[in-house]
């Protein structure tokens, strides 16, 4: 009986150990990110809005107004690797957009309906500073391309598009959770000004 305890013991032992082993060595290999993630406005929108002073002058001087003026947002979509401790690599895609109507101010009449659309790609970089199992506080820098479209119901070329440089730093981000997880970014560029989101290792 004795004989018979002192093995079954040895065979827990083991399983318990062996169990650690594997359970460790799963939670390190996912170093897989994808997230999704929201803004309200970016640097671009705030350059986009001086502009547009000089442009509302000029459409008052025409004699004409906007009407169902929308701009939803920044979404963003993005995945990183973990290579070490402290370095992730990844890309991101941000979409925004904005469009409204304009109108004569003698009768009302529609003159055209106006959009953008602006579609980045941004290789990122970022540096964790915090790496604990559920919190960790990062920084990042992303560069690459946005492919800004315009389109003008009223002009004889209604659609145009163009390929810009695109930037984006990332101030400070932090991510709480393990397998699923909340994220919260301050952006200086491309992306979000502020930006919330959810995303999952795997």
């Amino acid at each position: 009986m004795k004989k018979f305890i002192v093995v079954l013991f040895l065979i827990l032992v083991s399983y318990s150990s062996f169990a650690q082993d594997n359970f460790s060595f799963l939670q390190e290999d996912k170093k897989n990110e994808l997230s999704i993630g929201y803004g309200p406005i970016n640097g671009m929108t705030f350059l986009e809005g001086f502009v547009n002073i000089f442009v509302a002058i000029g459409e008052s001087i025409g004699k004409t107004h906007r009407d169902n003026v929308s701009y939803p947002g920044l979404f963003t979509l993005e995945y990183h690797y973990q290579i070490n401790k402290s370095l992730n690599l990844g890309a991101k895609a941000i979409y925004r957009t904005r469009s409204y109507d304009r109108y004569r101010d003698t009768d009302n009449s529609f003159v055209g309906h106006y959009a953008n659309h602006a579609y980045t790609i941004l290789p990122s970089l970022q540096y964790t500073y915090i790496n604990e199992e559920y919190l960790k506080l990062y920084s990042g820098l992303d560069a690459g391309v946005c492919l800004y479209e315009t389109y003008n119901s009223s002009s004889d070329t209604p659609r145009l598009m163009q390929v810009f440089p695109s930037f984006n730093l990332t101030v400070i981000g932090l991510k709480y959770g393990k397998d699923v997880y909340g994220l919260a970014e301050v952006n200086l560029g491309s992306d979000a000004l502020v930006k919330a989101g959810l995303g999952m290792r795997f």
